[in-house]
């Protein structure tokens, strides 16, 4: 039986992408959004604010000065709700084989044993391309969106959980997926996770 799989990533890297082709290479479930539908509706907050704080540590000070605004007592209340809700749907999920991608998934289950945490990042002139493509915008507000996500995504992580976003020591395993296709980095990860299985099995 195949492991959960949590994916961390740098926006702009293609973390989406390469879970989605890994679960259907490993025929297993896959998370991202969908998670945060199953998190919105059992904490009751509606689908479409949720989305407007999903991984951003809305209400924080940190966060303020990420972002250059200012956000309320209740929108911190919102986000603090949704985290919580999250972090019960991903632990409940963790029961079956998945790919689970950001939300601070690898962190919550640190300590689950049949979990393979990734991290999946580019430079960010790559990744500033590949948003620019996607939203048809120009590269200079692409490379601006990709740093102030990036920055918004540490400061989440921070203020959740233990440790560093993006820290290799807190990963099986780490792509710079500007060195591959997004079809041979899932790929090597999927031979990645049959190894690693192999080995469990055989007790190493």
């Amino acid at each position: 039986m195949y492991p959960v799989i949590t994916i961390g990533r740098q926006y702009g890297a293609g973390g989406r992408e390469i879970g989605k082709k890994l679960s259907e290479l490993l025929g297993i479930h896959y998370y991202d959004k969908e998670l945060l539908a199953l998190a919105a509706k059992e904490s009751g907050i509606d689908y479409h604010v949720a989305g407007n704080v999903d991984e951003k540590p809305v209400g924080s000070f940190l966060y303020s000065i990420v972002t250059g605004g200012y956000h309320t007592g209740d929108s911190f209340s919102v986000n603090d709700r949704l985290f919580a809700a999250q972090k019960q749907v991903i632990e409940r999920l963790a029961a079956s084989p998945c790919v689970i991608v950001g939300r601070c998934a690898d962190s919550i289950l640190k300590e689950f044993p049949e979990n393979i945490r990734l991290f999946i990042y580019a430079p960010v002139d790559y990744r500033a391309r590949r948003v620019a493509k996607e939203y048809g915008i120009s590269l200079d507000k692409a490379k601006e969106k990709v740093l102030k996500t990036d920055r918004a995504r540490a400061v989440f992580y921070k203020s959740n959980t233990a440790f560093k976003w993006g820290d290799p020591q807190n990963y099986h395993l780490c792509i710079d997926s500007s060195s591959m296709s997004t079809d041979k980095a899932a790929q090597l990860i999927a031979d990645f996770v049959k190894s690693y299985v192999q080995e469990k099995e055989n007790g190493l």
